[in-house]
Order: C-alpha cells, then sequence, then structure tokens
C-alpha cells in the first residue's frame, strides 16, 4: 500500500511539466513574497490599495487568486512597495543536455508582440483594477 506521501510526490511529478501548473507555482510565490514584503513594511492591503488606486477589493482579490494573473499586475503591485520583479529564462535540465554540445545560442534580441490587457475572470474590472464599464 502506497503512503499518502507517495502519492502527493506523484502527483506533482505528474504535473511537473505542465505549463498551468509551473504558472499557477510562480504567482503563488509571487503573491507570498508580497505578502511577506507587505507584513515587514506594515503594509495593510487597504494601504496597498491606496497606493495603487484601486479598491482594498481588487487588492484581496489579487492576493487570493491566481488565475488570469498579467505581468504587469506583478509589477505594479511589487512598485506600489519599492520593490521589482525579475523575470528570467533558463534552460532546463534535459533541454541543456540536449543543446550543450550543439552550441545552441540565446536569441540577442527579444521578439515582442503587441499586449493586449485581460480583463480578470467575471470582467467587472480591468487589468489595473478600474471598472470595466
Amino acid at each position: 500500500m502506497r503512503s499518502a506521501e507517495d502519492e502527493f510526490q506523484n502527483l506533482i511529478d505528474e504535473f511537473a511539466d505542465d505549463p498551468e501548473y509551473i504558472a499557477y507555482g510562480l504567482v503563488s510565490k509571487f503573491v507570498d513574497d508580497l505578502c511577506r514584503v507587505m507584513e515587514a513594511q506594515g503594509v495593510t492591503r487597504a494601504d496597498l490599495a491606496g497606493r495603487l488606486g484601486v479598491s482594498p477589493q481588487y487588492v484581496t482579490k489579487f492576493l487570493n487568486s491566481t488565475e488570469k494573473t498579467s505581468v504587469y499586475q506583478l509589477v505594479r503591485f511589487a512598485k506600489a512597495l519599492g520593490m521589482e520583479v525579475r523575470l528570467s529564462v533558463a534552460p532546463t535540465a534535459t533541454a541543456f543536455h540536449h543543446t550543450a554540445s550543439c552550441q545552441t545560442q540565446w536569441p540577442t534580441q527579444a521578439r515582442t508582440r503587441p499586449w493586449t490587457p485581460l480583463l480578470p475572470e467575471g470582467g467587472d474590472t480591468d487589468d489595473r483594477g478600474r471598472s470595466a464599464a
């Protein structure tokens, strides 16, 4: 009989390469870090809402949900606390193993796409926390 710990580890392993699972983990870690910074600075959700010019409910919704979170939102919340966001890309262990002998180089210029803000689920506010009406 397998232990609950083994079952849990199997689930983690099963989803380890799932982009949605990875994105959820990254946003969750960001929100945890943001909450630690808020606590260290003595900033309440209402204080943060005031700095952002949004409602306290919007801040609570952002901190409690990782769905449809944009990089813009991450940067905006971090800057309101005097912090910055750093994103990086690194090859996975298997990708590095396969490309190391090919002398693959990272592109020197990033491709850009037009940015389109996404409405949060429910559509009642835009990406900046403003009323969409």
